[in-house]
């Protein structure tokens, strides 16, 4: 495999989304922000019954409905705290498609937030590198090309050409 990254949420998905976030051009702030939401995207899960995060077969149109909701159950939590305002934008937007499909606003291209877009990839890419009970783990090329195919329609082809470029970066560090 080319590069060796685990399924860690905590360490992969947010040290990749700030340095994405840097290679865009974000400030110090913005990357912060970034940062903090990819490691809280997940929050609104802890609403949500394990039966139902855990399932292997297929969810029921009410059970996608009901975790689907995770990004705004997160976001209500984060306004709560001051100062996070920004950081729960991100997180309630980060399951937005770039072609509008996506939940909970159906917001298209650059309505979604910079962060979010960013997030959305990382989360995307650290999920597929993970088991689920639905389906073993990807390896890192295999999830780069479910990226690349998912580019202009679920996610942001500049943050996916960023995130692979970031990738290749860190390929090349010594172990």
């Amino acid at each position: 495999e080319a590069l060796a990254l685990t399924g860690d949420h905590a360490l992969g998905a947010c040290e990749l989304a700030e340095a994405v976030a840097k290679r865009m051009g974000m400030s110090a702030l913005e990357r912060a922000h970034v940062r903090l939401a990819a490691q809280l995207s997940g929050l609104g899960k802890l609403a949500i019954p394990d039966t139902l995060l855990r399932k292997a077969g297929e969810l029921t149109g009410a059970e996608l409905d009901y975790v689907r909701d995770h990004p705004v159950i997160a976001e209500r939590i984060l306004l709560r705290a001051r100062g996070l305002e920004a950081v729960a934008a991100i997180v309630s937007s980060s399951r937005e498609h770039v072609d509008g499909s996506g939940h909970p606003d159906g917001l298209v291209a650059s309505e979604i937030p910079l962060g979010a877009r960013i997030v959305a990839v990382c989360d995307a890419f650290d999920a597929m590198l993970s088991h689920r009970p639905w389906r073993p783990a990807m390896g890192t090329e295999e999830a780069l090309v479910e990226l690349r195919d998912g580019a202009g329609t679920q996610f942001d082809v500049a943050v996916v050409n960023a995130f692979e470029a970031v990738i290749a970066d860190r390929s090349r560090m010594p172990a």
